[in-house]
């Protein structure tokens, strides 16, 4: 119902993205629209021209830091990467799911064809959870996901999102997990905000090249992104905003996260004033949760 008012998922604030509420809605109010069109996005990754190969997309994310800062910081990783992807591919060659995990792992979507504004919403809602983290357990939960949803002849990608923690999983266990989760047939790639735990996840990556681990992290989207989108049967990649055709290897991948963000430029405002309206929900019958609700908009 609140979709429908806003006219946009991504309008709609609720679990963990009420925390972006305030700053996005800022962003909102006091960016001035142009007279014209907006600027175009800034390139973000580069898309095949044509390509019919599938790619299954497992996201496996550590939601056990004890502050949520720290995990917003972690989970900001894994949204940047979708955003970055472009949403015509989402139609038909992407299928993505979300396992989280502290203690316990908990299948967040299931592999299926969703719009991407679908799946960052899925992403963004998702909150910090108490417990040590069990990569062994989110794993096995991984491994029944693949088996039970992945497409026939389709690419398996999984990425292990992490926070540094390594948890109480014993070095054996997380060698037989890895090794079943390997079997697979899945391209096994991690991203850590500190090197704590960086051998338990070696085991699951199988090298070190498929590790991304603090300082590596700002190269993640563009390599990862690269890899994802890539085409064997493509003979190069489009920009998405333009017609301009690129090889493969012309990216540059050593190119900063701040690369593939939102670029857009501020012209003379089109309004000089701007009104702004709030409808507060006053229906509540504890006049305690009214003010609280109040206090969150003032």
């Amino acid at each position: 119902e609140l979709e429908l008012y806003a006219g946009d998922k991504l309008r709609v604030y609720i679990d963990a993205r009420v925390r972006q509420f305030l700053d996005e809605t800022e962003e909102a109010v006091t960016h001035c629209e142009g007279s014209g069109k907006e600027s175009p996005l800034s390139v973000l990754l580069q898309a095949p021209k044509s390509c019919s190969s599938l790619v299954d997309l497992l996201v496996i994310l550590d939601n056990s830091a004890s502050y949520a800062e720290d995990f917003f910081k972690e989970k900001q990783i894994a949204v940047d990467l979708l955003k970055a992807i472009p949403e015509h591919v989402f139609e038909k060659r992407l299928s993505v799911s979300i396992i989280t995990f502290a203690n316990t792992s908990t299948v967040v979507s299931s592999f299926g064809l969703l719009p991407k504004d679908e799946v960052v919403f899925e992403l963004e809602r998702i909150g910090n959870a108490t417990g040590p983290p069990s990569l062994a357990t989110a794993s096995s939960a991984a491994v029944m996901e693949i088996n039970s949803h992945r497409r026939k002849n389709s690419r398996i990608v999984v990425i292990i999102v992490s926070n540094g923690n390594g948890g109480d999983d014993e070095l054996e266990e997380v060698k037989n997990t890895s090794n079943i989760l390997r079997s697979s047939g899945a391209e096994i790639f991690a991203v850590s905000l500190s090197d704590a735990n960086i051998d338990k996840l070696k085991e699951y990556t199988g090298s070190e090249k498929n590790l991304y681990v603090a300082e590596k992290s700002d190269k993640f989207i563009q390599e990862i992104g690269s890899s994802i989108l890539s085409c064997p049967s493509a003979s190069g990649v489009n920009n998405i905003e333009t017609d301009d055709a690129l090889r493969p290897t012309d990216l540059d991948l050593n190119e900063k996260l701040e690369k593939f963000r939102t670029d857009r430029i501020r012209r003379k405002c089109k309004y000089d004033k701007m009104d702004l309206q709030i409808i507060l929900d006053a229906s509540s019958s504890r006049k305690e949760v009214h003010n609280q609700t109040l206090n969150k908009h003032m």
